[in-house]
């Protein structure tokens, strides 16, 4: 009969059944390694980093990548040198975990390991490059190498890389102006219909995140439901820039996402992400249902409502907002409110 292992608890059990000779057991104590590490800085830290920088060579690649995985959960820089040596093995699992423990680490010692791996044969190695290489050339003080990764990620083979590779356009981008190369192979990445949905989705946010209105069609598109998004993060992004970029033809559609009967019996953080993108717009009617939400009878209606009213920064609502300190039920984040409306900065406990 077969006796399942007891999950280990020690730094001894976790270097012993490392060295067990079933594989099996190998990877699943190289999971549990983090959970048994806890937040020791010490001796037991010391132990099992040491011990998963060994597994970095085991003979079983399933080993090789969970030692990868457990040394990123735990930040384990002082594994980098091992890590930097399994970013060149022969398994593309496990390179693509090396590249991704690197990335956690973030140690500007990896930086030309990283650069190399965003040209690896293997598309997962790329996409983990993709996500690991701006943090890592912004701590090796070369973050001007950043757009040119990303520029050359656009165009790669791999829809999955190019599509992540906008997606770190739109978070590097914040309202800052795009280099022009990026810009224009984002806007082809948006104008191509034979492209992947969610990479034209990505490049048109990372557009709107910089201004650049060429993001239109598919904004537009995902509000009309011809593409189908159903990330809510990007969903929110998409509706925030339509907002933030005062696309008067999006505010048919923006109302039925606000008003309508869907609107009702809906997602509530796509209501919400309508409602902030037409007070943007200057919508009376939107203003005026975020007032009389305030005041509404359930307070989970209420605190919706303020929140709608912190992204807009909704001067008109300071009378409804500071009415609302009085309720304990909303009194905490009425006050977050008005710091943020009167332009204070709320005190910290």
């Amino acid at each position: 009969m077969f006796l399942a292992r007891a999950r280990p608890q020690t730094a001894d059990a976790i270097v012993r059944d490392l060295g067990s000779d079933d594989p099996r057991v190998r990877v699943a104590t190289a999971g549990h390694a983090p959970g048994v590490v806890g937040d020791d800085r010490g001796e037991v830290r010391a132990r099992v980093v040491e011990a998963l920088a060994r597994a970095l060579k085991d003979a079983h690649q399933a080993v090789r990548g969970a030692a990868a995985l457990a040394l990123a959960d735990l930040d384990a820089d002082e594994a980098l040198p091992a890590l930097l040596e399994a970013v060149d093995d022969d398994e593309a699992s496990v390179r693509e975990l090396a590249v991704t423990a690197l990335g956690e680490i973030g140690d500007p010692r990896a930086h030309d390991r990283v650069q190399r791996a965003l040209r690896d044969s293997l598309p997962e190695v790329r996409f983990q490059a993709i996500v690991a290489f701006p943090r890592i050339a912004r701590a090796a003080g070369v973050a001007h190498e950043i757009w040119g990764a990303l520029s050359a990620g656009l165009e790669d083979d791999d829809a999955l890389v190019r599509g992540r590779a906008a997606e770190a356009c739109a978070e590097l981008a914040d309202g800052e102006e795009l280099p022009a190369t990026v810009a224009d192979r984002l806007a082809r990445v948006v104008r191509d219909d034979e492209q992947p949905h969610d990479a034209r989705v990505a490049a048109a946010i990372a557009l709107g995140e910089s201004g650049d209105a060429r993001c239109r069609p598919v904004l537009l598109a995902v509000l009309r439901g011809e593409i189908q998004e159903s990330d809510p993060r990007r969903l929110q992004a998409v509706y925030e820039i339509v907002g933030e970029l005062r696309l008067e033809e999006a505010r048919p559609l923006l109302h039925a996402a606000s008003f309508g009967l869907r609107a009702r019996f809906g997602d509530p953080s796509r209501r919400a992400a309508a409602l902030i993108a037409l007070i943007r717009l200057g919508d009376r009617r939107a203003i005026d249902f975020v007032l009389a939400e305030l005041e509404a009878r359930g307070w989970e209606r209420r605190v919706a409502a303020l929140g709608v009213v912190a992204r807009t920064s909704l001067v008109e609502a300071r009378s409804r907002v500071l009415a609302m300190r009085a309720d304990p039920m909303t009194a905490d984040a009425a006050a977050d409110v008005l710091a943020q409306l009167d332009g204070e900065p709320r005190p910290t406990s």
